[in-house]
């Protein structure tokens, strides 16, 4: 399951991706036939192999199949009840995943660029998150917002899924990799507090990161050529779908590379050819990648790189380790060290191959204490991120050596009162746990509630498609600006342009960029000049002023008594003027 998974939403980008590069285009009625048909073959294939198979899903397959839909289906209630009061998805990052969602539902194709809806002229964003999410729409035919709320929390709860896949197959312990599993479905704040964020392409990318890493090394220590043929799908669904999370993959298969080369040095010669295994699944997944992937080299990661280049060392600023050493996190991050620490006294191949693989992610996002430039490319806050899979696994593999050891030496009536503690103590952690999951998302990144939500849909129905809101804004990392309320959904929910464009904006030119943050300077220096205000929007062709329910540097009672300001729409919280001629 978990490796269809990964290749399922590496195949949807790359199937999109040429669809488009042939002069097609999908809809909801053609999703529907392609999709459905593929599921039927796949309830074909699959049931025929349970049936064969039917005899070994007897006694320890058929309790730990119980033990871990048990498992999932509460961190997906979890999950589900998190979002419970969610009317949009949160943060910044989830108002331009609509808006690609949206792009690419209406036209069935990637798109070329992002205007009219912002001024970027060549559309490079990895768009893999975006992809599915149109996908679940056009099949569910739900609104895009519900459908990524419902889709990205139904994602993070894969993610420990995909946790217990790499525990698997690194460890070869069916416990351990439970363990690891529980760890990331019910415990572990990452990846739950994704949410919060709205870092729901990252998320997808680390759903697909262990099915490429496994392909990839399988298919070079077996020369496997359908491992490889999988492997490169993998690998060019995963670069469509997040560039950050595909060098983590380079990391881990490195690591494991160096991990197979000092256990066994005078075996170089088989080593340096599944070096060229890995770098042909490389260039073949360019190769079918093109001329996309050219685009966006040139166009993003080669200015990113210039730019990033010329960045001081030490520049990062989001350096924290609140991310993984809080609340459970703290228990976790020691037990995964311990774990770490015994995989290496037992010589245990995984535990080399997680550490070095955390230590490589460690020096690629932090290049200057090596000395390096580049600092930026890769934050810490991605890499942070990141670390529960590695943390998990090593602490599945701690708890299962502690029950490995402690209950060999137990028998009869002990070994019984052992295992029932053990399951109580798993039981009371997992009910704790489950209620920090539930209320795992930050109140502080909500941009709209219901009152926006009805604000926004009166205003589609009100106001000419063309017109342009002035909406609150702040600084948001450092060099660019976003919304603070609804008023921010305002281009991906109705297409009307705003003042402060999606975040996506910033991949335009340094001019539209710097046009951006001159504007909101203006406006915060003239947020109690109602006068001052009304004569630089009417400079600038603004017809309304949008303050949401949650508010920011714009003040209603200042507008209200300028005549410019006509009010156009009341409602809870929220206020819409129209700028009229004095």
């Amino acid at each position: 399951m978990a490796l269809a998974l990964g290749l399922s939403l590496a195949a949807i980008p790359f199937l999109l991706l040429w669809i488009t590069q042939l002069g097609g285009a999908l809809c909801a009625a053609t999703a529907r036939a392609l999709f459905g048909g593929f599921g039927v073959i796949a309830i074909a294939v699959v049931g025929g192999r349970l049936w064969r198979r039917r005899v070994s899903w007897l006694g320890r397959d058929i309790t730990s199949a119980v033990l871990m839909t048990f498992v999932l289906g509460i961190g997906l209630m979890a999950r589900l009840l998190a979002v419970r009061d969610l009317v949009l998805p949160a943060w910044v990052d989830s108002v331009h995943h609509t808006l690609l969602a949206h792009i690419i539902a209406e036209s069935g194709r990637i798109p070329a660029s992002y205007k009219p809806y912002i001024a970027v002229h060549n559309a490079t964003y990895h768009y893999g998150f975006h992809a599915s999410v149109a996908l679940f729409s056009w099949l569910s035919d739900k609104p895009l917002p519900q459908t990524m709320l419902f889709v990205g929390q139904l994602f993070n709860l894969s993610a420990a899924l995909q946790v217990y896949l790499l525990a698997r197959w690194l460890t070869r312990r069916r416990r351990a990799a439970f363990f690891a599993m529980l760890i990331a479905a019910l415990l572990s704040t990452m990846p739950a507090y994704y949410v919060s964020w709205g870092r729901y392409t990252q998320l997808t990318g680390l759903l697909i990161l262990p099915v490429a890493s496994i392909l990839s090394i399988e298919a070079a220590r077996q020369q496997d050529r359908r491992a490889a043929a999988l492997a490169v799908l993998a690998l060019a669904g995963l670069l469509l779908t997040h560039y950050r999370v595909f060098a983590f993959y380079i990391c881990f298969v490195a690591a494991w590379w160096l991990i197979e080369l000092a256990q066994r040095p005078h075996a170089w010669r088989a080593r340096l050819g599944d070096l060229g295994w890995y770098l042909s699944l490389g260039l073949l997944a360019s190769v079918l990648l093109m001329p996309w992937l050219l685009n966006v080299a040139t166009e993003l990661w080669w200015p990113a790189l210039v730019y990033w280049d010329n960045q001081p060392s030490g520049a990062n600023w989001d350096f924290s380790w609140r991310y993984v050493s809080r609340g459970f996190d703290c228990y976790i991050l020691m037990a995964g060290l311990m774990g770490t620490i015994v995989g290496l006294l037992q010589r245990q191949r995984f535990a080399g191959v997680l550490l070095l693989w955390v230590g490589s992610m460690f020096l690629i996002t932090n290049p200057s204490l090596l000395g390096l430039s580049g600092e930026g490319l890769i934050n810490n806050v991605a890499m942070f991120a990141t670390w529960f899979a590695p943390l998990a696994i090593c602490s599945g593999f701690l708890g299962d050596e502690v029950l490995r050891i402690g209950f060999a030496r137990l028998k009869g009536l002990w070994y019984v009162l052992c295992c029932l503690l053990m399951v109580a103590g798993l039981v009371a952690l997992s009910v704790v746990g489950t209620r920090r999951q539930i209320t795992v998302v930050n109140p502080d990144c909500v941009l709209a509630i219901q009152a926006d939500l009805d604000a926004v849909d009166w205003i589609e129905h009100h106001t000419a498609l063309r017109s342009r809101f002035l909406i609150n804004a702040q600084p948001w990392q450092s060099s660019i600006y976003a919304g603070t309320d609804g008023g921010y959904w305002m281009t991906a929910l109705t297409q009307r342009s705003t003042t402060t464009p999606p975040a996506l904006y910033a991949l335009g030119t340094s001019d539209d960029v710097l046009r951006v943050k001159d504007f909101n300077r203006r406006v915060e220096a003239l947020s109690t000049d109602a006068a001052g205000l009304w004569m630089l929007l009417r400079e600038i062709g603004v017809d309304y002023v949008y303050v949401g329910a949650l508010g920011g540097p714009l003040d209603p009672d200042t507008l209200c008594v300028d005549p410019g300001f006509q009010p156009f729409y009341t409602g809870t919280r929220v206020h819409v003027f129209q700028v009229v001629a004095r």
